[in-house]
């Protein structure tokens, strides 16, 4: 018996050296009242001696109050003492000063006088849960979402943004999913997450989130694998972008504001970096793209200057020079300034001088240099004229007006009227005489092949192309001259491409405004054909020079037209046809009357709108000639009473009435808008020069 209460107790010792928690064994201290005044420690355990590094003949059998002080020595006593006497178990958790250990006590009575208590470090714990609360304050003080999530995409943390935009409180985020944040998340979009991100430990791309009330918002998600008592678990900060998209958005629109403003200066801002790489920053043409220097920036400039620019910004780190760079209007002079920055990289900026090179358009170009000086002489010409009739020598003033007359023609090309005309049939009628106007020695070729059909003076347009011809075989350089019809959305007009030897864009530079006494120069084809409403673009291709002389393209089909209007005077010509144009028929002007009875004869145009103060016309005969055709008289006497009448300033709105009954009676159908393909059904003869 003896022998198995001893093992008993040998096995209750070796339990309680291998306890993860301190022990202690003591006995109660009484007065001679009864009252508990210290406490014995008679057995502690290893543990104890791991836990406050304190060996047991220190403790054992030594009266030691306030060993522990869970408050105080007296209240040391009072709770060993309580439970001792009492024998009503107590657990608390206290820190302790002797030690500087955070301590959970669990205390209970063997036996009256003696007690049991069973002291648990708390110290790690405490540490986790302390940085636990920082890192919960630290993610609440930012108002980007912070959370935690397992690999199965369940919440473990997260801070109170995240609570609010579930609706929930931190406390009761663990167990929610992912997907109640990000709709992207479900299960197979999360399994290809998780992969990737134990695969390359973090990852960063912008995904949606959805708030309480279904709002979507853009975020930009930084996640980062973290690892924890052996499990792995994805940290997500989460940036909400909307604002930054608005102003990425708005200054994508800023950006674009200021290269289309930029080009449409011919500004170029741009850069060159340590690698010889060029980049355009802002303007310049659309379809300029980075590249090495040589290819691409320096292509840009005529082919004698790109040596300079090269020299001097190899030699000169902030520079200026004005040298000539293509443009769709052809080379213009450019100011170039350049300045170092940071890792040997230059930037710079170009842009056009004013009135610089073959297409300047400035107010101080050279084009309107030559407009001013034409109209000073004609002026002058003007004002001699004025004296001669206030001396009532009519003679004198006829041949002067005949010799203005024809100077104006030769000085502007201008002698009539812009009038429809394809450009394709006059190149075609007059290509034998554009090819003798060259030398022998320069092939000319003629191309009508593209049918082109615009707003111009035929004789406007003779003049220019021969000037143009003459300045450039004057030159000396030219070899072949081709010649054709052009057309685009807005234009249409004829181009002329030379090509010869080397120094051609020289030669045109040093003829755009020639001494006198010379062939024209190139400033007088400009003047003539802004003069005639159009334009001239100007592109060198090396040893190529291409002048493209456009006007504004037809866009109605006159020889269809279903109304004809014949009056004397422009302006009431010009409203009458805008008026019904509007109201849906297809309207052309003729004041010639034997073309008014062609297009009766071939039956196109159904009602003629005849002014009585038109010259040479008779109505009665025009009645006759016109039959098949309804005809609206305006002004004069009324004579027919099949003929509609408005007087001398009728209202537009009353013509448009007239055409409207006159339509519904006959039965004809109102014109469609023709398209602009189909503009005649024959090719219109321009008269040879």
């Amino acid at each position: 018996m003896e022998n198995s209460h001893g093992l008993s107790t040998q096995r209750f010792r070796q339990v309680l050296e291998a306890l993860p928690c301190a022990y202690i064994y003591g006995e109660i201290l009484v007065n001679g009242h009864g009252d508990a005044e210290d406490y014995c420690v008679l057995e502690v355990n290893h543990s104890f001696s791991v836990i406050t590094s304190t060996t047991r003949d220190k403790v054992i059998g030594k009266r030691i109050a306030g060993l522990f002080s869970l408050a105080s020595v007296k209240d040391d006593i009072a709770v060993f003492a309580g439970v001792a006497l009492t024998g009503d178990p107590v657990e608390k958790e206290f820190l302790s000063p002797h030690f500087g250990i955070h301590f959970r006590v669990f205390c209970f009575a063997p036996q009256e006088g003696y007690f049991v208590a069973m002291l648990t470090d708390l110290s790690r714990e405490k540490k986790l849960e302390g940085r636990l609360e920082f890192i919960r304050q630290f993610g609440n003080s930012t108002s980007d979402e912070f959370f935690v999530v397992d690999s199965m995409g369940r919440f473990v943390l997260a801070n109170s943004v995240v609570a609010e935009r579930l609706g929930t409180t931190q406390r009761s985020i663990p167990g929610h999913f992912l997907s109640e944040l990000n709709p992207m998340a479900e299960s197979e979009w999360w399994d290809t997450l998780w992969k990737s991100l134990l695969k390359r430990g973090s990852l960063q791309f912008e995904s949606d989130h959805r708030g309480k009330n279904g709002d979507v918002y853009p975020v930009e998600l930084s996640i980062d694998l973290m690892e924890f008592n052996g499990r792995n678990y994805a940290a997500f900060v989460a940036k909400n972008v909307s604002r930054r998209r608005i102003l990425s958005k708005a200054m994508r629109q800023d950006r674009k504001f200021a290269e289309l403003a930029a080009s449409m200066a011919g500004y170029l801002v741009w850069m060159i970096d340590s690698t010889q790489v060029f980049r355009p920053l802002l303007g310049g043409v659309s379809n300029l793209t980075a590249g090495p220097v040589n290819e691409v920036f320096f292509t840009l400039l005529h082919r004698d200057d790109r040596e300079e620019l090269l020299k001097a910004i190899s030699l000169e780190p902030e520079g200026t020079r004005d040298l000539r760079m293509k443009t769709d209007r052809g080379f213009v002079y450019h100011r170039f300034k350049w300045s170092p920055v940071e890792d040997n990289c230059i930037v710079g900026i170009c842009y056009p001088l004013s009135g610089a090179g073959l297409s300047g358009m400035g107010s101080h170009s050279n084009v309107m240099d030559a407009i001013c000086m034409m109209t000073e002489s004609m002026d002058d010409r003007l004002s001699k004229l004025e004296n001669v009739l206030a001396q009532n020598n009519t003679a004198s003033a006829v041949r002067m007006v005949r010799a203005i007359t024809s100077d104006f023609s030769n000085i502007t090309g201008k002698v009539s009227f812009p009038e429809k005309m394809r450009f394709d049939a006059y190149l075609s009628d007059n290509a034998g005489m554009l090819k003798q106007l060259c030398k022998q020695s320069i092939s000319v070729y003629v191309d009508a092949s593209v049918r082109a059909v615009g707003i111009c003076d035929s004789s406007l347009l003779e003049n220019s192309i021969v000037r143009l011809l003459l300045v450039l075989q004057n030159t000396g350089l030219i070899t072949a001259v081709s010649i054709g019809s052009c057309t685009d959305a807005s234009t249409a007009g004829v181009s002329v491409t030379v090509s010869g030897r080397d120094g051609i864009q020289a030669a045109l530079e040093r003829s755009f405004i020639p001494v006198k006494g010379q062939v024209p120069g190139l400033a007088s084809v400009y003047a003539m054909v802004r003069y005639g409403g159009g334009q001239v673009s100007y592109e060198t291709m090396d040893e190529k020079v291409e002048f493209v002389l456009s006007f504004p393209r037809a866009a109605v089909d006159d020889d269809a037209a279903f109304i004809l209007i014949a009056m004397p005077d422009g302006v009431d010509a010009a409203r009458s046809s805008a008026a019904l144009r509007n109201a849906g028929y297809s309207v052309a002007v003729e004041n010639s009357f034997s073309e008014i009875l062609r297009r009766a004869g071939e039956e196109a145009a159904g009602i003629l709108v005849l002014s009585a103060s038109m010259p040479d016309f008779s109505l009665d005969e025009i009645r006759n000639s016109v039959s098949d055709m309804s005809l609206i008289q305006i002004g004069g006497e009324q004579n027919g009473t099949s003929t509609q009448y408005l007087p001398d300033g009728f209202r537009t709105r009353d013509l448009v009435a007239c055409v409207n009954e006159i339509a519904a009676t006959a039965g004809k159908l109102q014109a469609e808008g023709l398209q602009d393909e189909n503009l005649w059904r024959e090719p219109r003869r321009t008269p040879p020069l």
